[in-house]
């Protein structure tokens, strides 16, 4: 069983690390929209 949820584990790291990276790109997309817009107004 713990080597099953550790391969487990394993083969989620990289799409996770994915995610991880695709969400902080997002925020830093929303961060610099809402500055530009604050700016401007």
């Amino acid at each position: 069983m713990r080597c099953w949820r550790k391969a487990l584990c394993k083969s989620h790291c990289p799409d996770f690390r994915l995610w991880k990276g695709r969400l902080k790109t997002l925020i830093q997309g929303f961060q610099t929209t809402f500055f530009t817009v604050r700016n401007c107004l």
